[in-house]
């Protein structure tokens, strides 16, 4: 009916509704509120919880100031990021894990969710 909805297939520059899947990026302390996750990152942790080359866009994205309204409130991270489109990013707690959401296209943890944490975490640290 849709035909070929995959990423490759859809026209550039246009707006689409992408239902946003949720994706684990941390397994932590279940005590541990949303701030205190962020501190416990470094550079090095983010090697685990990125594939390299996700990583490596998402700090482009971040060093490139492709993040808009970087918001950080008490138990949720959000952030617009520009791409192709402005894409939504989420990032909360839920129990010992933290979890991350983004509606773009891509069908696993995007460059958008790792450059949102790698901003949160510039910002959280930096307080």
């Amino acid at each position: 009916m849709f035909g070929d909805l995959s990423p490759k297939s859809l026209p550039l520059g246009r707006t689409y509704i992408v239902a946003m899947q949720e994706w684990t990026i941390l397994e932590g302390n279940a005590e541990d509120d949303l701030s205190t996750t962020i501190r416990s990152l470094d550079e090095l942790k983010l090697t685990m919880l990125f594939p390299v080359d996700i990583l490596g866009r998402g700090f482009t994205y971040y060093y490139e100031n492709w993040i808009k309204g970087l918001s950080i409130e008490e138990g949720e991270i959000r952030s617009q990021v520009q791409g192709a489109d402005l894409y939504q990013v989420r990032f909360w707690k839920r129990g010992p894990k933290l979890i991350a959401s983004c509606n773009c296209p891509y069908e696993a943890k995007c460059k958008h969710m790792a450059a949102t944490l790698i901003a949160a975490m510039h910002k959280i640290q930096g307080e």
